[in-house]
């Protein structure tokens, strides 16, 4: 159940809108703060009742909720990427380095350099 959720969260989460639109990657700390400062990002998807709502810290914390267990973590930026390790629910998710894009209200994260899992998140 708990890696089911993991990969949802950071799994492969295309939409026909997401997969055809144009993002512009995020390039570095201050700029990504500047998306994502005072926002959430939530994460929905077809079947999931309950969103995956994160808030990403200038102190380099994460909180948040995930299908109604808490959700904490932190965060730094290192060589161009948004790299994380959360515990959620008691569950250690595995550290990842991720690059940002963005496109509007959305961002994209696509983890271990572009070669695996991609996320979209709604900024709110």
């Amino acid at each position: 159940m708990i890696r089911l959720f993991v990969s949802i969260v950071f799994g492969l989460v295309i939409s026909a809108g997401a997969a055809t639109a144009e993002y512009a990657a995020v390039e570095d700390r201050n700029e990504f703060m500047r998306i994502v400062g005072g926002r959430t990002l939530v994460l929905t998807r077809p079947g999931i009742a309950r969103p995956i709502a994160i808030q990403v810290q200038r102190n380099g914390s994460l909180t948040g909720e995930a299908r109604g267990y808490e959700l904490n973590g932190a965060w730094q930026w290192t060589d161009g990427r948004f790299c994380r390790q959360m515990d959620w629910g008691g569950f250690n998710v595995r550290f990842s380095c991720q690059a940002v894009s963005k496109n509007g209200d959305t961002l994209k994260f696509v983890s271990d350099r572009g070669l695996f899992r991609t996320a979209y998140f709604e900024l709110q």
